[in-house]
């Protein structure tokens, strides 16, 4: 009956650790879910009181752009906001650009932001803008 009483105490223990650990668990889950969305929240708020009110664009340096580090009990969440407003994927610069619905193409063509983008890398590594102009064409073709 000891024996019994025993093997039971201790797998009601073993139990109660293997709960408690979930439980542990689960909360940490959630903590870390909260500061996550608290981060969000407040990376939003500074885009948008940096942006407030200006038409121009934030500036590279700003208060926006500094990375927000958030520290817990088991956990550091580290968030911070790139501008990708310049970056490519060179694949992409075979797609044709499509002009808005309701809009046609102007009488004399303007260059398409993938093209300067890519002359400007093509003469900022030494191409004469000419040369950086024919290699776009060459690559489009």
């Amino acid at each position: 009956m000891l024996v019994m009483m025993s093997a039971l105490a201790a797998k009601i223990s073993q139990q109660f650790c293997r709960n408690l650990q979930k439980t542990h668990y689960q909360v940490s889950q959630q903590q870390l879910r909260w500061a996550m969305q608290t981060q969000e929240k407040v990376v939003k708020d500074r885009l948008q009181t940096d942006a407030s009110g200006e038409s121009k664009p934030l500036a590279l340096d700003g208060d926006w752009h500094q990375p927000l580090e958030t520290q817990g009990e088991d956990y550091t969440v580290v968030s911070q906001v790139e501008d990708a407003q310049d970056c490519f994927n060179v694949n992409n610069l075979l797609t044709a650009d499509i002009a808005p619905q309701g809009q046609s193409a102007p009488g004399v063509a303007e260059k398409s932001r993938k093209a300067r983008i890519v002359e400007q890398l093509l003469t900022e590594s030494g191409l004469s803008p000419g040369t950086a102009e024919a290699v776009y064409f060459q690559l489009v073709d």
